[in-house]
């Protein structure tokens, strides 16, 4: 009995330290996931990245980053990337995985200044703040000093020859540092005094590449800092109140940058709420649009009233009509307007006033312009159909409303468009530009432009930055004049597109994106690499169909109970998913919350032989028939993002959906989506190097699950390890696991990142260890599993300057130069004599082929960077290859 209470005591004593353990462990996982809330209430712009030296060093390689390099409010990044590299020599590796939040805040004495935030909780945080601390302490070059402000230690280092100092104060489990002492005091009274934002209360993204949150009325203020007075008064307001604030995901290519997201319009009066009630529509008049075109803006609508009433109460006017015009105006320009306007500054030289057109199409110019005539507001002039404009009716309609900053005097019209003009050279610019064809659909590089933005939008703003970089700096205050004075016009486009929608809120999508063809010198960096030269000619291609949007994936490749052939799914950026026919026909399309995050799986779910196509993306499971319907019980939930595995047991149709989490949690569901025993889930504990998947040998089935770490599971139905599993490989690998058939029996086989490869038995026994030939500017090995059908595959090793292609022996069969880079290689292996390669460069934004030797095939343009998808035809001997480029998916043929 005497044993009880110590029982007992040990009983309670483990509780409390279980319950300990639970709650440290849930606490960090929940302030390592919760957004920083202690960005001051001043900041503009804040930028948050899971890894973000990683994505700078990535952004720098491409040619939108060495463009955005060369100008000014980029220097802070590198000064700050370069004073922990080089002068307090921080490994680069340290940096690859730690997590950044960035604040930009306005300043009165200069450019705009920046905070960043360090999260303490997160364990590659932790081991990066450790080496500046001990990199710091025992540096004697390096000087810190010490004061308190507002309740916070603020300590400052100062590297003796560094040109600047960093300052910081720990709060919580953050590290808030500046190169500002200023505005480190600033945060430090901000949150004494509970002044911070509200951007950014919310779960940080997952998003790879960040995402961007927006304070206008702050971005307003940052503009009126670097902008001479007397030009910044309609940017400034048109800033302030757009929207209140907004959330956008990034996504990169080599030459674009794509901010894409939602705006927070719950202010009472702002500019979005104009749009709400209209149509959106495509720019449907490019082939008027003068080459001289600096700066277009462009509005879609189908009630042109509603519009105006709209646009007079965001501009506060009770009556923009005068009461003279105001019957006719009503009775003609309103009920004549269709669908666009738009306002087009054209290129000018500096200090000069550049040129102004409006665009307005209408349902019968001739008409309109008569009853113009007869009105007195128009009067003839000596050349032909130019007609000089003699009241400022046009300043009280819609289009002064929506355009304030232009005057109307002269008018002519072409087709179904009525021009306005400023000035009757600037129309006589485009009337020359026009017959000579020097227009947008005309001109490779908007054309290419135009391709990479939505086909249907509210509003646009295009920005030719090189066409309106002279206007740019002789706006600019005059420190900011010097700064750019020597600066080459860098070739950079910038729009900036919305889109209402009544149930999700206002999309808004910011591109940046450089022109591939430009000989651009900046003063800061290399030139930009040119495209890759083709030595073979691309295959005929037929473009099978054009989306709304720039596509997102590689085209999928499926099948139909409906007919033969490939049908084709694809996604573009907004999540719309379209089913296209053999011939290109589109089926369907289908708004998903989301992109697609794993492969699109064919099943028959009710066994009457019709296809159904299973996909997730980072919320939801989907299962969708022909038409595009989704099939009951589904849209699933998903506990987190997952990865997605199709098993069918004894082929009888009765469906397990396998679903693996990056954090290692296993889920098996029937096909009703119920969780099955031993799978609620299966927790392994660390990250997959590639999904679980599942494979029936020696008559029994087996699932397996090769983890980044090294460790390799074989697990039954049940979820329970067979004997001899896990089996730790004691290397990091992020290599998919081989399942082999020999001579000898069932191998598996691991490509570690090094290029050590490892056989081991279906018992865990490891059989034979070889590593592959490597050099001393070996990075690492790729293993490369055959997409056709069979279990062979290829391996890529990667090396400074170049690519090499091995077979599953560790022969070499080619080799490409290739230098910084990572291709995407893609292997298939159709049948005897029938392997083909595909690496895709998303820098050079191509796709080139290769046969079984080696031999250069053809070349395939990839915009996004995309892979491709191959498909043989034994029959007529040829491959099929399909590709996902800007908006288009293309369908090449490559004869045998």
């Amino acid at each position: 009995m005497k044993k009880l209470p110590t029982l007992f005591t040990l009983l309670m004593l483990l509780l409390v330290g279980t319950t300990y353990l639970y709650y440290t462990h849930w606490r960090s996982q929940e302030q390592r996931a919760a957004a920083v809330p202690y960005i001051p209430a001043s900041a503009a712009l804040a930028y948050e990245v899971t890894d973000f030296h990683q994505q700078w060093e990535q952004l720098q390689q491409t040619s939108i980053g060495q463009i955005l390099g060369t100008l000014p409010p980029f220097t802070a990044l590198h000064q700050a990337v370069h004073w922990l590299k080089k002068e307090l020599r921080i490994d680069s590796s340290r940096l690859d995985e730690v997590p950044l939040m960035l604040s930009l805040h306005p300043s009165s004495k200069g450019p705009p200044e920046c905070l960043l935030y360090f999260n303490l909780y997160d364990v590659p945080t932790q081991a990066f703040w450790a080496a500046i601390m001990d990199k710091v302490e025992k540096d004697p070059t390096c000087h810190t000093a010490t004061k308190k402000h507002a309740g916070h230690q603020i300590i400052s280092w100062h590297k003796e020859g560094a040109k600047q100092q960093v300052a910081y104060f720990q709060h919580k489990q953050y590290i808030i540092a500046s190169f500002s002492p200023v505005l480190l005091e600033e945060a430090a009274q901000a949150l004494v005094r509970n002044h911070t934002t509200s951007l950014v209360r919310l779960h940080k993204s997952e998003n790879i590449h960040g995402s961007l949150y927006v304070n206008y009325q702050q971005l307003a203020q940052c503009v009126q800092a670097l902008v001479r007075p007397q030009e910044v008064s309609f940017l400034s307001s048109t800033l302030a109140t757009l929207a209140q604030d907004s959330r956008l995901n990034l996504q990169r290519t080599p030459r674009h940058l794509l901010f894409q997201g939602a705006a927070n319009v719950s202010k009472p009066k702002c500019l979005l709420h104009t749009l709400a009630g209209q149509t959106p529509g495509p720019l449907a008049l490019t082939a008027y649009l003068p080459q001289r075109t600096a700066v277009l803006q462009h509005v879609t609508f189908n009630h042109p009233d509603q519009l105006l009433e709209a646009w007079q109460r965001y501009g506060g006017a009770s009556s923009a009509l005068p009461k003279d015009t105001d019957d006719l105006l009503e009775a003609t320009l309103l009920a004549s307007l269709k669908d666009e306007l738009a306002h087009c500054t054209l290129r000018s030289k500096p200090g000069q006033k550049a040129g102004q057109l409006v665009f307005l199409k209408v349902a019968d110019p001739q008409a309109l312009i008569s009853v113009l005539e007869g009105a007195q507001t128009l009067t003839s002039t000596s050349t032909k159909q130019v007609y000089r404009i003699t009241s400022d009716c046009f300043q009280h309609s819609l289009p002064g409303l929506l355009f304030p900053a232009f005057k109307a005097s002269f008018l002519t019209h072409v087709d179904d468009y009525v021009l306005l003009a400023d000035h009757q050279d600037t129309l006589q610019t485009w009337r020359v530009q026009y017959q000579q064809g020097k227009t947008w659909d005309r001109l490779p590089a908007q054309k290419a432009w135009l391709a990479s933005t939505l086909d249907q939008a509210h509003l646009t703003w295009m920005v030719d930055v090189q066409q309106v970089w002279p206007a740019l700096v002789h706006a600019l205050q005059p420190q900011w004049q010097q700064a750019l004075q020597n600066h080459v016009p860098p070739p950079l486009d910038i729009s900036l597109q919305l889109l209402d929608n009544t149930a999700q809120g206002c999309y808004m999508s910011l591109l940046l994106k450089s022109r591939a063809d430009s000989q651009f010198r900046g003063r800061q960096v290399q030139p930009i690499s040119r495209p890759l030269t083709a030595t073979a000619k691309t295959p005929p291609g037929k473009a099978l169909f054009k989306a709304a949007a720039p596509l997102a994936h590689a085209p999928w490749i499926v099948k139909s109970h409906r007919g033969q052939g490939h049908y084709v799914l694809l996604q573009d950026i907004r999540h719309q998913l379209y089913l296209l026919d053999p011939a290109g026909k589109l089926l369907w399309k289908k708004a998903l919350e989301g992109p697609i995050t794993t492969h699109i799986s064919e099943v028959d779910f009710y066994k009457n032989k019709k296809t159904q196509y299973l996909f997730a993306t980072a919320k939801k499971l989907h299962l969708l028939d022909y038409y595009g319907r989704d099939m009951s019980p589904y849209p699933q939930l998903l506990p987190a993002p997952s990865q997605l595995q199709v098993i069918d047991y004894s082929r009888d149709k009765n469906y397990r959906f396998l679903l693996a989490t990056a954090g290692g949690a296993v889920y098996l569901k029937d096909k009703h989506y119920r969780s099955l025993p031993g799978w609620k889930p299966r927790k392994l504990g660390h990250a997959f190097s590639e999904a679980p998947f599942h494979a029936r040998l020696q008559g029994r089935d087996r699932f397996f699950a090769l983890q980044t770490n090294g460790s390799l599971q074989m697990l039954n139905r049940r979820g329970r390890s067979y004997a001899g599993f896990p089996v730790s490989l004691k290397v990091p690998t992020h290599n998919p696991l081989i399942v082999r058939k020999t001579a000898a029996g069932n191998l598996l086989t691991v490509v570690t990142d090094k290029g050590q490869q490892v056989d081991l038995s279906l018992a865990g026994q490891i059989k034979k260890k070889m590593q592959f030939k490597r050099t001393a500017s070996t990075q690492r090995f790729v293993v490369c599993p055959n997409q056709a059908p069979g279990d062979s595959y290829a391996i890529m090793r990667q090396d400074a300057k170049k690519v090499v292609i091995m077979d599953a022996a560790g022969k070499s069969i080619f080799e490409v130069p290739y230098t910084k880079e990572q291709p995407l290689v893609q292997y298939y292996s159709f049948e005897k004599g029938k392997q083909f390669y595909a690496l895709t460069s998303p820098e050079k934004q191509m796709t080139t082929m290769y046969d079984g030797t080696g031999r250069q095939l053809t070349t395939i343009p990839s915009l996004q960077g995309h892979e491709v998808r191959l498909v043989w035809s034994a029959a007529k001997r040829r491959l099929l290859i399909y590709s996902s480029s800007g908006k288009e998916c293309t369908r090449y043929v490559w004869a045998d």
